[in-house]
């Protein structure tokens, strides 16, 4: 079973930061999942909310604020038990990319609401993930069609993959549709469905993916059910379960 970090881990570390990125690295997460928004300025950023409230402590959205002012963020107030004193900026997806080479695949959500600039949001995209090299560590997913088929249009190197939490079937053929290389899928849509759905699932090329799995109990009916991979916020919870043995 491949194991994600859930926007690094966020139940251990500040999330979507580097800093709870190689946290999740230290506890041997090799895969990870985040979040992307553009700022005012065009940069796509780590940040789940469009608000920097819960995160941050600001009360201004991410689309109002340059990378100059992001980069001067303490994003510490997601995660109340960090005890490490030093900043955690919310940093760009270029930094992420660059800063962390030991990760093997990055799941980016791309947050989709009323602001969402999907041109804006799909050329950034495009650019940053031209070199095919990078682009092979990554996986582009959302819950909004348009912006995969958008992106599939633009840069059809890039691999997709549709995020859904209700719907199984009509998400699976919307999928299909996109020819998406993942699904990233809401867990109780898995305990929950037929063994014939699991079975046209599991057989398809599509890998699975399941958040969020915070739960061994959870973790270990989802292998049963051969799910590709499971995300947590708790990787030295999760990791542990799937160790190779010694």
């Amino acid at each position: 079973m491949i194991v994600f970090g859930h926007r690094g881990a966020a139940g251990e570390a500040p999330e979507n930061t580097l800093a709870g990125i190689k946290h999740a690295i230290a506890a041997g997460i090799k895969n990870i999942e985040v979040d992307l928004r553009l700022s005012a300025d065009g940069q796509l950023f780590l940040l789940h909310d469009r608000s920097l409230g819960r995160t941050a402590g600001i009360n201004k959205n991410i689309d109002a604020l340059t990378s100059h002012e992001l980069h001067a963020t303490d994003a510490r107030l997601s995660c109340k038990h960090w005890s490490n004193p030093a900043p955690c900026p919310i940093p760009t997806l270029t930094e992420l990319l660059t800063q962390t080479p030991e990760i093997e695949c990055i799941q980016l959500e791309i947050k989709s609401d009323s602001s969402t600039n999907i041109v804006a949001t799909v050329d950034a995209l495009a650019c940053e993930l031209s070199n095919t090299t990078t682009a092979s560590r990554v996986v582009v997913t959302s819950y909004d069609a348009d912006i995969l088929e958008a992106l599939r249009q633009r840069a059809s190197h890039i691999r997709l993959g549709l995020v859904a939490n209700h719907d199984l079937l009509a998400a699976f053929n919307t999928a299909s549709a996109l020819n998406c290389a993942f699904m990233c899928l809401h867990y109780e849509l898995i305990l929950n469905c037929s063994e014939e759905l699991i079975k046209t699932l599991t057989d398809c090329a599509m890998h699975i993916s399941c958040w969020t799995v915070n739960s061994q109990e959870v973790a270990l009916k989802l292998c049963q059910r051969n799910v590709d991979s499971i995300i947590t916020d708790l990787p030295n919870k999760i990791l542990p379960l799937f160790a190779p043995a010694t």
